[in-house]
């Protein structure tokens, strides 16, 4: 018992070179997640900010609407200007469409894209036969409007950004920004 022999000396070996190839197969199993899990939230990120793009082009449709600006380029006539708006709603539609609800799930943007594309569709029907003014819709399709208006800003909140004022004290002007709620890039 006081001396090793040759065959101890393996033995020991042995052992050892099982518990480093033991942690070596635990080390690669966290590696593989570490690496699947950044992964997963880089195509997540990358969803949320394409979602987020969609639900601008639509908040940039309101406005458009709203302030008349698109009604001034159809001086000729509504039916164009109509269409217009309805073709231009149909499209942002279609790309919603193209996205997997599975991976809407996963990126946490099922709600927003839900509530972007009833907001969508409300200025399609609000658009189908109704009376402008500045070209506005007007009575109940009106209300559907700002009801479409209303989903596409809950929409662009719930995607995580908030508006937030922030006053440039140099300029003595006021800014309105977006501020992120969710991790930081």
């Amino acid at each position: 018992m006081n001396s090793f022999h040759r065959a101890d000396w393996f033995s020991i070996a042995q052992v050892i070179a099982s518990i480093v190839a033991i942690c070596g197969a635990f080390g690669v199993v966290f590696t593989q997640q570490f690496f699947e899990k950044r992964r997963r939230e880089s195509i997540n990120k990358s969803l949320k900010k394409g979602i987020y793009s969609i639900a601008e082009r639509a908040d940039s449709l309101v406005k458009r609407i709203t302030n008349g600006s698109l009604a001034r380029e159809f001086q000729d006539g509504m039916g164009a200007y109509r269409m217009t708006v309805i073709r231009q709603s149909e499209a942002l539609i279609s790309v919603i469409d193209l996205i997997s609800l599975d991976k809407l799930a996963e990126a946490e943007c099922l709600e927003a894209i839900l509530y972007l594309r009833s907001g969508i569709g409300e200025i399609i029907g609000c658009f189908g036969n109704s009376f402008f003014e500045n070209g506005l819709p007007m009575g109940s399709e009106g209300q559907r409007f700002q009801n479409a208006r209303n989903l596409i800003e809950r929409a662009l909140g719930d995607l995580g950004l908030k508006p937030k004022t922030i006053v440039d004290v140099a300029q003595g002007e006021t800014v309105q920004a977006f501020s992120s709620t969710a991790s930081s890039d």
